[in-house]
């Protein structure tokens, strides 16, 4: 969250408990005479300084073995290492940590095994914007990783 800082001088200054990199600071002091209290360009130069400072930042972001990266322009990455879970016919359902706003995401899965000599497939199957199932084409019981990209 940022939180502005006006001095006796006028200079408006933010800091912010998310460790981002604040806006410069601006002098949002009217000319001398105005009842204004502040000018239209100082207002401007704050929402620059705000927007150009952090439109490259995560909205949100859980950086951990099943987390995400979401960007303020809906970009969402997601990626998972999950449990094996699968049913009696070797599927899995996976649930994203945050649901995307359709089925048009790309979805990449590899196995994690330690069997060299033969292929470990996976197939996409079943996909919702909060989940997807997969199918493991044999049950090896083994697991997986994913990621997934879309608008979220």
């Amino acid at each position: 969250m940022f939180t502005p800082v006006v001095d006796s001088s006028g200079n408006l200054t933010w800091s912010n408990n998310g460790g981002l990199t604040n806006p410069a600071a601006v002098n949002i002091r009217a000319p001398k005479g105005s009842d204004a209290t502040v000018t239209k360009a100082a207002i401007e130069a704050v929402l620059t300084g705000v927007i150009n400072s952090h439109k490259h930042e995560a909205l949100s972001k859980r950086l951990v073995e099943n987390g995400y990266y979401r960007f303020h322009d809906g970009f969402l990455i997601q990626w998972g290492h999950p449990s094996d879970n699968q049913d009696t016919y070797g599927v899995q359902t996976i649930y994203f940590p945050h649901s995307f706003v359709d089925t048009s995401y790309s979805i990449l899965t590899t196995a994690d095994s330690s069997y060299q000599t033969y292929y470990v497939g996976r197939t996409i199957c079943n996909k919702s914007a909060g989940s997807f199932k997969v199918s493991a084409n044999q049950k090896n019981k083994e697991r997986f990783f994913w990621i997934a990209v879309g608008k979220g």
